[in-house]
């Protein structure tokens, strides 16, 4: 820790010890709740606060439904929430290129938690995809596996935020960079360039989640139709 130069350091090693946080001593830090998946922590700088949850999910799909359930109980908290981390996952088979395709059922999983917080997916810069299994020839396969979720006010507080994907070194994963873009101008200026960035987040937000859900939709009403017919 002190080689890292941080101050204090918290883990889930009662129940895996395979997510680690670490920060300075300016920061208030309360742990809300803990689990084998994720490490949920109230974070507190000056007047500023918010739940920072940092994930390390399944690669199976039944564990990741306990993990979608039990971050569900965040969404009854007052604070902002930010998401972040490995979520063994993809969207869409898009997300990936090589290896095997993803279960349809276990991505409909991820977008239907991210639906029902109302969650905004950061766009990564750098890189397109965040793992890769280090094979070579037609055995490489590589995925984007880790995200930044934020909810609306958080997004509202922070509406420049942004995500990096660093170069990979020693692991197979890459390495995510969250910050904040300044500003430059007058204050309408200032303004005008913030709801610029939000539009931008709503509209992929919109894309995402009710996209998906008009899909859903006319499935559903083709089904309806099918079964009138067979009536």
């Amino acid at each position: 820790m002190r080689t890292l130069h941080f101050d204090n350091v918290i883990s889930n090693e009662e129940v895996g010890g395979k997510i680690w946080v670490l920060w300075m001593n300016d920061l208030n830090v309360q742990i809300m709740r803990m689990t084998s998946q994720f490490l949920s922590l109230r974070i507190v700088e000056g007047q500023f606060k918010f739940l920072g949850n940092f994930i390390y999910a399944k690669c199976n799909m039944m564990d990741r439904r306990v993990l979608w359930e039990d971050l569900r109980w965040n969404s009854m908290n007052e604070d902002p929430c930010l998401f972040a981390g490995d979520f063994n996952i993809i969207h869409t088979n898009l997300e990936r290129r090589g290896g095997y395709p993803r279960p349809i059922a276990a991505m409909d999983d991820l977008n239907q938690w991210i639906h029902e917080g109302g969650l905004i997916d950061l766009s990564a810069q750098g890189s397109n995809f965040s793992w890769c299994n280090g094979q070579s020839g037609l055995a490489r396969a590589w995925a984007k596996l880790d995200r930044i979720l934020l909810d609306a006010n958080l997004l509202s507080l922070f509406p420049t935020a942004s995500c990096s994907y660093l170069p990979r070194t020693t692991s197979d994963h890459c390495p995510m960079l969250v910050w904040s873009v300044p500003v430059v101008g007058t204050g309408l200026v200032i303004l005008a360039c913030k709801l610029k960035k939000v539009k931008v987040a709503l509209r992929e937000w919109n894309k995402r989640v009710f996209g998906r859900t008009n899909a859903h939709i006319e499935s559903l009403e083709a089904k309806v139709e099918g079964l009138e017919g067979c009536l």
